[in-house]
């Protein structure tokens, strides 16, 4: 069935404002929770976005101030898992933030990947082996819709 809709509405990351802008170039894209939509590709800048995509982003640093927040709530904390979403255009950032983690934090961080929704209890078990004294997951629309599975 055709929908003809005015605007698109791509919550939760750049997963879904990458399936949105996939599927079109014309429809008005509006993203919220896209991390580093600049250095992602989707957006041109944050002044002059470009194309048919507006919105919202976070810096891909934000993860690194929940890192300071965790190290403040828990000092004695040295290992962190997170839950991510396979993503190759970040792959280089995230071995420079991990790097700097341990410098800066004195924390280990270790990525736990989950393609699909059929993979997060693996990826959560593979977690707790790592015996990580938190775990930081990110806002992708997978792990919203599973939040009852990850918090339990």
């Amino acid at each position: 069935m055709a929908r003809n809709v005015d605007v698109i509405l791509a919550g939760g990351g750049n997963a879904s404002t990458l399936a949105a802008r996939s599927a079109t170039s014309t429809i008005p894209i509006v993203m919220t929770g896209s991390i580093d939509a600049v250095e992602s590709g989707l957006i041109a800048s944050l002044a002059r976005p470009g194309g048919n995509i507006t919105g919202l982003t976070v810096p891909g640093d934000l993860g690194l101030k929940q890192l300071e927040l965790l190290r403040e709530l828990l000092p004695s904390l040295t290992r962190v898992a997170a839950l991510i979403r396979p993503d190759p255009a970040a792959a280089a950032r995230r071995a420079q933030g991990k790097a700097m983690v341990l410098e800066f934090f004195r924390l280990t961080i270790e990525y736990v990947e989950v393609r699909e929704p059929e993979d997060l209890a693996q990826a959560l078990a593979a977690a707790r082996a790592l015996r990580p004294g938190a775990l930081m997951v990110g806002p992708d629309p997978l792990f919203v819709s599973q939040r009852d599975e990850v918090l339990a």
